[in-house]
């Protein structure tokens, strides 16, 4: 929800909450970029969609399934792998489209490794964090398959850019995605997983036909404001 469908809500001048912090998935921008979104799966994505985990959709577009994926660029290291896939070198990668404002605006879905306050062994969670998120590190691990580096010295090592070096545009589209477009865009709150549960669960419905796009997002909308934590 938070890479593709996301970089099309606000790509159609949407957002999860205006500047006020009222819950704004209920706009005229959202409403059109989820119908829209709504429309093209039911029209040509995966028959089973609800069913589908990101990982078996990415399987799935790696041999052949589908045409056209708008997702996590990490899913290269499925693409590109033979174990994985039967058309490895045959994808072409690109910036994800405009929308009808003429914007672009891709979401940066992020992990991180952080320490917990009350941990008991902090010198030896920080001694991880700085292993973790290490040059040494992040350099092997990309180089078996954990896509995609965070480091920019990774994607500049010479032994990254031979393992790239024949997957087409991917590293020249990776590289402007993050260094020019992807921003964080999704509004922060510590009970973010139960607001998205909301969203996601407006989008099934949606799906599903058991409520029109704009009716099931008003009421989502209404859902997120009263348990946004503020």
């Amino acid at each position: 929800m938070y890479a593709g469908y996301a970089t099309q809500v606000w790509s159609y001048g949407g957002s999860d909450f205006d500047e006020n912090g009222k819950c704004s998935i209920a706009s005229d921008e959202v409403i059109a970029a989820t119908e829209d979104f709504i429309s093209a799966l039911q029209i040509s994505g995966a028959s089973d969609w609800t069913n589908r985990r990101w990982y078996e959709l990415a399987i799935d577009f790696a041999n052949g399934k589908y045409g056209l994926i708008v997702d996590s660029d990490h899913y290269v290291a499925y693409f590109e792998d033979s174990k994985y896939s039967s058309m490895v070198g045959e994808f072409g990668y690109a910036l994800p489209p405009v929308g009808p404002t003429g914007l672009m605006k891709p979401n940066l879905w992020t992990w991180s490794l952080v320490m917990n306050a009350q941990s008991k062994n902090k010198e030896n969670a920080w001694r991880f964090i700085e292993w973790a998120s290490g040059k040494k590190f992040l350099t092997r691990s990309a180089l078996e398959g954990n896509m995609n580096p965070t480091r920019k010295s990774t994607w500049d090592s010479p032994e990254f850019a031979e393992l790239v070096s024949s997957w087409g545009d991917f590293a020249q589209v990776g590289r402007e995605l993050i260094e020019k477009h992807a921003k964080v865009l999704v509004t922060p709150a510590t009970n973010y997983r139960k607001v998205a549960d909301i969203w996601v669960r407006a989008l099934l419905d949606s799906y599903l036909g058991k409520k029109s796009v704009r009716d099931a997002l008003t009421q989502a909308a209404k859902e997120m404001d009263a348990k946004v934590a503020r």
